[in-house]
């Protein structure tokens, strides 16, 4: 084929961000809600303590990246000091690009991290896998990679065939509440703002998403 009929670098470009879109197969409300439900149901082979902490620990970074939109990296560097209770926000530092930003926390938001801090965080007292309270001062207990495998496990434990057949990721819950947003009726600015995004270019994936489905 000579060089005439190559395909132009904008086009290879196009194409290969059509490719991203098309993977992007985010979950419904009513999905994220059956979801939510079935963390209880995590890990009921486990002690109760190890059980606990990791059932409490899904329902505030499931709850950090689908409600608030955070990549996973961002909900793991948190720290407690991060979140202002006061004035209903939580603090990024340091998101994709090294970008600081605030997110504002509603109601449900504030609560799930009042009843992890206050109820769980701050009583810890270990497990047979962990005999003491952690010392960093990150606000999950566990490394990202534990936090991933949990996500897993609660997809398995979940009885609704189009939740299985889907990819679970932290970061599929963050299409999925962009995706929301625009469906009712947030603007592409507000949506890219939330997200932290450095261009609109990256939020306008959401229009296309909405428009396939």
């Amino acid at each position: 084929m000579g060089m005439d009929n190559a395909p132009s670098p904008i086009k290879c470009r196009l194409q290969d961000e059509q490719k991203r879109i098309d993977k992007i197969n985010p979950f419904t409300i009513e999905e994220i809600r059956q979801l939510q439900e079935n963390i209880t149901n995590v890990y009921p082979q486990y002690t109760h303590l190890l059980r606990e902490k990791k059932q409490e620990q899904l329902k505030l970074i499931f709850v950090l990246c689908y409600a608030c939109g955070m990549r996973r990296e961002e909900a793991h560097r948190l720290e407690v000091k991060d979140i202002d209770f006061e004035k209903k926000t939580i603090f990024v530092r340091q998101g994709k690009g090294y970008k600081d930003r605030i997110i504002p926390a509603n109601r449900n938001v504030i609560k799930a991290l009042e009843d992890y801090i206050y109820n769980f965080r701050n009583l810890y007292n270990g497990t047979e896998h962990c005999r003491s309270k952690p010392k960093h001062n990150r606000l999950l207990i566990d490394v990202g990679c534990m936090l991933g495998r949990d996500l897993k496990e609660l997809q398995r434990v979940t009885p609704v065939n189009s939740i299985k057949s889907k990819n679970l990721a932290f970061h599929i819950l963050r299409h999925s509440i962009a995706t929301h947003l625009l469906q009712n009726g947030m603007s592409i600015e507000n949506i890219g703002k939330f997200l932290g995004h450095s261009t609109l270019d990256s939020t306008q994936i959401y229009t296309h998403i909405v428009n396939r489905n």
